[in-house]
């Protein structure tokens, strides 16, 4: 997953929130403190 190469985490999921296409889908929350991210982009 590229967004946690990136330093982000997953906070949470939301299970079968999504109705595409005929089928459901989780819907992941992904989030990446200020602190963190600084320290991502200085490398």
């Amino acid at each position: 997953r590229c967004y946690e190469k990136c330093g982000f985490v997953i906070e949470g999921r939301l299970r079968q929130s999504i109705f595409r296409n005929g089928r459901y889908h989780d819907e992941i929350k992904m989030a990446i403190l200020r602190e963190e991210w600084r320290c991502q982009r200085e490398r």
